[in-house]
């Protein structure tokens, strides 16, 4: 199958290599139009270089003349080729399609060849300057009955020449056929990229992640950028202006190179490749009003920085996906798609490849459509990774929570004990173990607060031990420490419960008793006085200790001060009267 395929295409081009050399040596020989059916007319006819003045109305075939060889470029010029051809074909309703480039007008002139006596031609003109015949398309209807010679004569002139221009002959039927298929493909392409940038504009407001962003500044660059080459204003809106046809390629190196910075986090894992993509993006926006000046200059600007663009990206997503960053397969895959047709139309448009058979602006057009999918399934399938991790913490979350919990629980038990002993180590006295004085002033504060509040009376008792000094200067401290300690004891063992037992400091010590009146107060001093005159202490050689004590009553002082001076002088007044003694204030 292949063998005859390539058989057939082989004698085709000889054919047609036949017909251009016999039509150049005979000059009057009609080409059949079967022949040229499908094929580049422009590749089998020799085209003439035309020259023509600045003031001159181009719109007439008059006004251009033979100029010597040299090949119209970017910025424009003018050229025609001339043919006689029989129509062979089964149709009287032959198109003649000029494409390859965006120019302002084509000019055609179809008739008998130029003999005395013949008819004048036929002048028809298409191009941006004026209507099109045919939608998106430079097509012309030519009536030509079957079996007749006509001699075709074309000249293209426009300031600006983006690509090598082509011309297919095709019957009317073929034609349309042919242009319907390529313009559902154009308005798929094109809506679905807008489908896409509205998609993610939408999500970036939900989200404000900026890749969805970027991508649909992106989306919307190459949208635009398409329009204008194939022709969407001027179809759809009658006007169309050519300093707008780079625009959108000159912003998609910069919108692309945002986008796949974040997408794939350059700026943060390559640094370098990520300000060499900014500078290239930033150096082709700057350069849109230059191609908006000269839009020959757009072609070459866009050409240059957004295959610079590629090369960038496809570096940094080998990079990415070598480092383990599983997406970068994704996005890999929508740059080669994008890569190849724009690759092979700059190589055209810089004049490296010849100009293909296909429309390539409809190639370039497809691999963009598809690197804008592929792009968005690459971030469909990152949020998936996202979602799977966040999932997978979700489900560890209970245990995760547990352990915190549990060691939280662990580590406010550890800070109540340990407040705890600060606080006993605060308010306890470390020989006794009784409270100290900062505690005991704290409580008769609050007990004085308490009595005032609720007319509930307490009374305080002040202890001194008598001729203390003694113990410890004939016994030694160590033997006064233990008498300390056993009458700590003694005190503990005959207080209620709800009063507090403190030491003062040295052999001073005190009994805090809530809701208790004078004789409660007078009762306990006498047991504890009576108890510690018997009590036995040893290391003192059989030497007793007694104590004097002086009580006061909240009944009689309001203050919390006046209860301690009080108090305190009572038990100065004890000691005067020969010590071992009681004194209520």
């Amino acid at each position: 199958m292949h063998r005859v395929a390539f058989d057939r295409w082989f004698a085709k081009g000889l054919l047609l290599l036949a017909l251009s050399l016999f039509s150049g040596l005979l000059g009057a020989q009609p080409v059949p139009l079967s022949a040229l059916q499908g094929q580049d007319v422009y590749s089998v006819f020799p085209s003439q270089p035309m020259r023509y003045s600045a003031n001159a109305n181009l719109d007439n075939p008059a006004s251009y003349s033979p100029s010597p060889p040299a090949a119209p470029g970017y910025f424009g010029g003018a050229y025609k080729i001339e043919f006689t051809a029989i129509n062979d074909l089964a149709s009287d309703t032959i198109v003649l399609e000029p494409g390859g480039s965006i120019v302002e007008r084509v000019l055609l002139q179809f008739g008998q060849k130029p003999l005395s006596g013949a008819p004048a031609p036929v002048l028809l003109r298409q191009g941006e300057l004026f209507p099109n015949a045919y939608p998106f398309s430079y097509g012309f209807y030519l009536h030509w009955p079957q079996g007749e010679v006509r001699h075709v004569s074309i000249i293209v002139q426009s300031d600006y020449i983006y690509a090598p221009m082509r011309l297919w002959v095709n019957s009317q039927a073929r034609f349309e056929s042919l242009s319907r298929q390529e313009l559902a493909v154009q308005w798929l392409c094109l809506g679905a990229g807008i489908a896409l940038s509205i998609y993610n504009l939408i999500i970036y407001f939900a989200s404000r992640r900026p890749m969805h962003l970027y991508y649909a500044l992106f989306a919307i660059s190459w949208v635009f950028g398409w329009a204008q080459v194939l022709q969407v204003p001027k179809e759809l809106l009658g006007w169309q202006w050519p300093g707008l046809h780079w625009v959108g390629f000159l912003l998609l190196p910069l919108t692309s190179a945002l986008f796949f910075s974040d997408f794939l986090s350059l700026k943060h894992y390559l640094p370098k490749l990520y300000k060499l993509a900014i500078y290239n993006g930033t150096v082709s926006a700057l350069l849109i009003p230059v191609a908006i000046k000269v839009p020959g200059a757009g072609v070459l600007f866009a050409s240059v920085f957004t295959g610079l663009m590629m090369v960038l990206a496809i570096t940094a997503g080998v990079i990415r996906l070598r480092a383990g960053y599983k997406p970068a397969c994704y996005f890999l895959l929508a740059y080669l798609m994008l890569l190849l047709p724009n690759l092979m139309s700059n190589l055209v448009n810089l004049g490296l490849l010849p100009p293909p058979a296909f429309n390539l602006y409809l190639f370039g057009l497809m691999g963009t459509a598809l690197d804008a999918l592929l792009l968005a399934f690459a971030m469909a399938y990152t949020l998936q990774l996202i979602n799977q991790e966040n999932i997978r913490l979700k489900n560890n979350l209970g245990e995760v929570v547990s352990a915190r919990t549990e060691a939280l629980e662990l580590a406010q038990h550890e800070l109540q004990k340990s407040n705890a002993q600060l606080r006993a180590m605060a308010y306890t006295d470390p020989l006794t173990g009784l409270m100290n004085r900062r505690y005991f002033e704290e409580r008769l504060a609050q007990e004085t607060e308490r009595s005032s509040r609720y007319k509930d009376n307490f009374c305080l008792l002040l202890i001194d031990l008598d001729y203390f000094k003694k113990i410890n200067d004939q016994f030694g401290h160590k033997v006064g420490d233990e008498c300390l300690v056993k009458v700590a004891g003694l005190l503990r063992g005959h207080v209620r419960t709800l009063d507090v037992v403190s030491r003062l400091g040295g052999e001073e010590f005190c009994v805090l008793m809530p809701g208790a009146d004078r004789q409660n107060a007078i009762q306990l001093a006498e047991r504890i006085r009576i108890t510690l005159a018997n009590t036995h202490f040893p290391g003192c050689d059989g030497l007793s200790l007694t104590c004097s004590i002086g009580i006061s009553s909240s009944a009689s002082f309001a203050k919390d001060t006046d209860l301690i001076d009080k108090a305190d002088k009572a038990l100065y007044q004890a000691k005067a009267h020969g010590r071992n003694k009681v004194i209520f204030a």
